[in-house]
């Protein structure tokens, strides 16, 4: 006996969902990423989405098919509607809204995530330079990363956009705030 499914495709709305295209939406990843991960998929994959990734009945399938096709409703809500959906089948419905809320927080109003990962470095009396902190606080992959990400203008500290890649940041009574792109935060507490 075989079991046929179709093939979801990923967050790109082109091919198929694979963590090695980067595309995908883990069960098992924190709520606020998978809430990210979906509101960021083609409008026009939204469709195919509510089919395979939840238990949609039969009329709310036609239902969306039609407020799509009239432009009656905003994909956007529609989106907000199938993470919440996706997010509440593996962790729950209370989870969904903290998720949602996090997300408007963040996205809409460009506040700070609920949970910021913490991170201490010592400071040996010459400070240390923002490309070495971006990456030794898993914000970027590498220096050369770090470096696009200050040029591209998507690093901000404390709020404030950093220009300067051979910024250098001293020791001081409260962490850093550093940000990269709209998603990746950091804490960082630099000591003497």
């Amino acid at each position: 006996m075989a079991l046929t499914v179709p093939i979801l495709e990923g967050t790109d709305g082109v091919q198929r969902m694979s963590k090695s295209t980067g595309n995908y939406v883990g069960i098992d990843e924190p709520p606020r990423e998978m809430f990210g991960k979906i509101m960021s998929i083609p409008d026009v994959a939204l469709e195919r989405w509510y089919t395979l990734t939840t238990d949609v009945t039969p009329d709310e399938l036609r239902r969306i098919r039609q407020d799509l096709a009239d432009r009656k409703v905003n994909p956007r809500d529609l989106k907000v509607g199938l993470a919440k959906r996706i997010i509440a089948s593996y962790h729950s419905s209370a989870v969904a809204d903290e998720a949602e809320g996090e997300f408007n927080r963040m996205f809409r109003e460009g506040g700070a995530p609920d949970h910021i990962p913490e991170f201490a470095f010592k400071d040996a009396g010459d400070g240390l330079s923002v490309l070495a902190l971006l990456t030794d606080s898993g914000l970027v992959g590498s220096r050369s990363d770090a470096r696009r990400m200050v040029r591209q203008n998507a690093v901000r500290i404390d709020g404030e956009r950093v220009e300067d890649e051979s910024l250098v940041l001293g020791s001081r009574a409260q962490p850093y705030q550093i940000q990269v792109g709209k998603r990746s935060w950091a804490s960082v507490k630099i000591e003497k």
